[in-house]
Parts: structure tokens; sequence; C-alpha cells
């Protein structure tokens, strides 16, 4: 008895900020299982179809604001009708009675809630805003 092949199916077509959040929620879950980070991500739907735009860099705060600006731009300038963006995110908590240490970032934190290997989506289309 042999194994029957099935033929390759082409990807489906991004219509819906549904179809968009499931393929952004795929894309992040692949990203933390196989290397345990991903970059912030948008994934749209433009007037020419899908798109996704990830960042060359983040190492400071004005390449994060640029990333920001840029997505902005990029919405705009594709005619985005549904976007999601993705971005990993981590928490820090301060034990009962201890005050909360304001001046070290969450990511960096030694006694941190990790988020890490945990994602936002965020999406937005015309009169629907989830997170």
């Amino acid at each position: 008895m042999s194994a029957k092949i099935m033929p390759l199916q082409p990807p489906r077509q991004l219509e819906s900020l549904d179809d968009l959040l499931a393929q952004a929620a795929h894309y992040a879950g692949f990203c933390m299982s196989n290397s345990g980070k991903m970059s912030p991500t948008l994934f749209l739907i433009g007037a020419d179809g899908p798109l996704m735009f990830v960042p060359a860099s983040l190492a400071d705060a004005n390449e994060k604001d640029a990333f920001a600006t840029t997505a902005r731009l990029v919405c705009i300038a594709h005619a985005a009708t549904a976007t999601v963006m993705v971005l990993e995110a981590w928490m820090k908590t301060a034990t009962p009675g201890e005050k909360l240490d304001m001046t070290e970032p969450p990511s960096e934190a030694l006694h941190q809630t990790n988020f890490r290997g945990r994602t936002t989506l965020t999406s937005t289309t015309v009169g629907k805003t989830t997170q």
C-alpha cells in the first residue's frame, strides 16, 4: 500500500482582519517556538494585498520611534484596510510589601514576570480595534 501524497495547496489569501490576526498569531508562535524572540512586526491588508513590515534594527529609542513612524507611513502608503502589530511583552512586579523599582526596565529585571514567549497582537480595521 503506497502513501498518498497530497497536492501542494496555495496559501489562503488574507482578506479580513480575522485572517490577518490568524496569520500574525501563527508567525508569532513560529518565531517564539523556534528562536524564543521576535522583532515587532506589522501585518496589513492594503490595496495590493497583504504585506508584512519588520524593522531592520531597534537598537535604541530613536530606532523604535522611527519604526512606529514608518509603520504608520506604510499603512498610509498601502491604503491599509486592516492592520495587526505583533510585539513581545514583559512585565515586572514587586513582591508584596516591596516597592517596585521603576529604574530598571522590565525586560532586564532579575525578578520579572516573564512574558517573553508571549506576544501581544493589536489589530485595527475600519470601525473595530481589538487586542
